[in-house]
Order: C-alpha cells, then sequence, then structure tokens
C-alpha cells in the first residue's frame, strides 16, 4: 500500500503544480478528492485483510462463548494494529458481511472520486454526479493517455462485476452476494465464495479471500498506473494526438 499512496499523493502535487497559475482554480478540491481516496485505500486494506484471515470453519465451530472464554481472534488491516475478537456465530456473519459490503464500497467509491476529480480539473462537461472513471472513458478522446490507462485490462473494465456487487450490497440482502460450498450432512463449511455472477473475470469457484485479495491489488494497480500517466504530461493526459 505504500507504493500506492506515494504514487497518489505525487499526482496530487503533480496536478497542484501544473495548474498552479491557472485563472479557472479547477484544482481547488484536488487535497480533499485525494484525501478522500488514501482514507478508502486505507479502509479498502482493513477490510481485504480481515476477510483474508477469516477460518469460516473456526466461525461456525465458535458457538456460544462464556464470559472467560477467549473468542475468535482476527486480524485486520495493514499491521497487526487491529485485532477483532469474534465471540458467537451470528457476530461473525455480520463482521465478515460488513467487511464484504466495506471492501466492495471503498474500492467503487475510490474509483467514483477519481473520476469526480478529473472531471472537475478538466472539465470533461461531466454531471458531478455521473462521474467516474468509467464514463470520463467514455468521455476521453482516442489516444489521449488516460484513455489508454483505463482501457487496459488493469484499467477500468474487470470492476463492472464489482460496481454490480455495490448495487446488490447497497439496495439487496449482503448475504445473497455469496454462496455456501456443497459440504456433507452435517459438515462445516471451510470458506464462503462469491456467486458466480459477480466473479472477476470469468474466474470460477472464486472464494471469498481471493476474491478480497484481487479486489484490493487490482485497485491499488488502477491507481498507481492512473496516478503514473498523471504524473508523466498532468496537463496532455486528457487530450488526444495532435
Amino acid at each position: 500500500m505504500k507504493s500506492t499512496l506515494q504514487q497518489v499523493r505525487g499526482m496530487k502535487q503533480a496536478l497542484l503544480t501544473a495548474f498552479a497559475n491557472s485563472t479557472r482554480n479547477t484544482t481547488a478540491n484536488v487535497g480533499p478528492y485525494i484525501d478522500s481516496v488514501e482514507w478508502k485505500l486505507k479502509l479498502l486494506v482493513h477490510h481485504c485483510r480481515f476477510l483474508g484471515n477469516v477460518e469460516f470453519s473456526e466461525l461456525h465451530s465458535i458457538g456460544n462463548l462464556d464470559e472467560e472464554d477467549e473468542g475468535l481472534k482476527i486480524t485486520c488491516g495493514h499491521s497487526e494494529g487491529v485485532i477483532i475478537e469474534i465471540r458467537n456465530l451470528d457476530a461473525g456473519k455480520l463482521v465478515v458481511f460488513n467487511a464484504l459490503d466495506g471492501m466492495v464500497a471503498a474500492s467503487v467509491n475510490i474509483v467514483d472520486t477519481l473520476g469526480r476529480m478529473l472531471n472537475e480539473v478538466y472539465e470533461l462537461g461531466i454531471q458531478e454526479r455521473e462521474a467516474n472513471l468509467p464514463v470520463v472513458y467514455d468521455k476521453l478522446p482516442t489516444g489521449a493517455p488516460l484513455k489508454l490507462v483505463l482501457g487496459d485490462p488493469a484499467g477500468v473494465e474487470w470492476m463492472k462485476p464489482l460496481r454490480r456487487m455495490r448495487g446488490e450490497c447497497q439496495h439487496s440482502v449482503i448475504a445473497s452476494v455469496v454462496e455456501l460450498p456443497n459440504v456433507a450432512y452435517g459438515g462445516v463449511p471451510d470458506m464462503l465464495f462469491v456467486r458466480s455472477d459477480f466473479q472477476l473475470d470469468g474466474m470460477t469457484d472464486m472464494d471469498l479471500a481471493s476474491f478480497a485479495d484481487t479486489v484490493c491489488v487490482r485497485t491499488m494497480e488502477l491507481l498507481k498506473n492512473l496516478a503514473a500517466a498523471i504524473q508523466v504530461d498532468p496537463k496532455g493526459c486528457c487530450s488526444g494526438p495532435s
């Protein structure tokens, strides 16, 4: 995450420097937008690490603990600084689905925030509430450096199932986006799987931990590529070849 944060901060500085003498002051909100992206990135890593560390067989075996018993302890975040202790199955399910919802929201919101920032800085003319990176991609001229970045396999195309999942988490039952594996009668599931229509790049049988790791890595890769392109040419990155 450290290298991603460095790139994001470098993008902020490049934009503020490049447009410092502009009379239109289109970079007034770059600082708050970047601060928002940094916080969402930290939340993304926090939730993804938690989901990667959950042992679902242990979660199902907790039962109900007495006050003196230790619960299931799971590390979150980028360091050992946050440890969640789960003391019954219902609480465990709640925390897992909260982390899933938070992870999806953080990734999608990063993309939406960056879209609003680019729309404002480069005066793309997109309605503020509609501005996100997929819409920015459609708006940019062919050959623009940022269009090439966003159109790359590591760009925004891979996020389509994730954006649909975001809508499902917001307006439906969060538990509906995952599936339990088939287990023998009386058996305990050792993992959760992402529902097939939300899996990334046509992958099959994608468990929740692998899904979370993929979302985290891909989001950071997109961020770094976008930030690098802006730093190379902060004024011309949204323009086509002359």
